[in-house]
């Protein structure tokens, strides 16, 4: 099964490593004489990662966890590490099971960055929709105001002033309205 799986699969005492499936090696680019009898931890785990690999090595961590490895040829990729306690040849070792997750991080990075930019084209919509709400009631107001106090028995000369209030506030509303229409186009 360990020849066959997808998943690469070490063998390590106490982090020397005893051997490898085809799979980790064609993971870490490294054929299994070249791996065998080294240091799994100095050999492929990158340099940030060395200390949560050391706990894993001494037992101390049971459920997977993701890392960077360093490949052969100095490559770095994501690899998720789920390692076991087991016997073999009445020798207590560790199996280790690594999985190549690198265009799963890719992919979640690109979800992440989509959710952030709709997020933020959200939060875009609402000051805008904010801020033309703001600015169309603002000439509005004052058109319904001004038309609000002219009636039928006002003089003209008392008329005529708030005419013109109302006419340049509908101008104010209509340059607004363009504006935006026009910024909509662009």
């Amino acid at each position: 099964l360990s020849e066959l799986t997808i998943e690469g699969i070490l063998i390590h005492k106490n982090g020397i490593i005893l051997d490898v499936n085809p799979s980790f090696e064609r993971l870490t680019q490294y054929s299994r004489k070249e791996i065998i009898g080294h240091n799994v931890i100095e050999i492929i785990v990158a340099d940030e990662y060395k200390e949560l690999a050391s706990q894993s090595v001494e037992n101390k961590i049971e459920s997977p966890y993701e890392i960077k490895i360093r490949k052969k040829d100095g490559e770095e990729c994501w690899v998720e590490v789920e390692a076991k306690n087991t016997f073999y040849k009445e020798s207590e070792i560790r199996a280790v099971a690594i999985r190549d997750i690198e265009e799963r991080i890719v992919h979640e990075k690109e979800l992440k960055k989509a959710l952030f930019e709709a997020q933020e084209s959200d939060r875009l919509k609402s000051a805008f929709l904010s801020t033309i709400s703001h600015e169309l009631r603002t000439p509005l107001n004052a058109v319904l105001g001004f038309s609000d106090l002219i009636d039928e028995s006002m003089d003209i000369e008392e008329a005529v002033p708030l005419a013109k209030m109302i006419f340049q506030s509908g101008n104010h509303l209509l340059e607004i309205i363009n504006d935006i229409f026009e910024d909509i186009v662009e």
